[in-house]
């Protein structure tokens, strides 16, 4: 059992230095076309911290304790469903 799961975990050590290098085989690539590969991982990164900061701003006209009406419709919408079903159900 032991040699299995030795041979495993060094044939997973050898696939991780494949791709390693495969890595940098394209980063090198990339750089001799002027591409700056860490510039554009930090641009793309940046841009979904700020996507997601934006999908969680809080509206500051609301009231504390109020609920935005696009939840309050979601809710409907999904309380009505749930009541249908439970109708259904009582009657079947």
């Amino acid at each position: 059992m032991g040699h299995v799961a030795g041979r495993h975990a060094a044939e997973r050590a050898s696939q991780q230095r494949a791709a390693n290098m495969g890595m940098q085989i394209v980063g090198m690539a990339l750089q001799s076309q002027g591409v700056d590969v860490l510039a554009q991982m930090f641009e793309d990164e940046q841009a979904a911290i700020e996507e997601q900061a934006a999908a969680n701003q809080i509206d500051s006209t609301l009231e504390p304790g109020e609920i935005p009406a696009e939840l309050l419709e979601d809710a409907g919408e999904a309380g009505e469903e749930a009541s249908t079903d439970s109708e259904e159900n009582a009657e079947g």
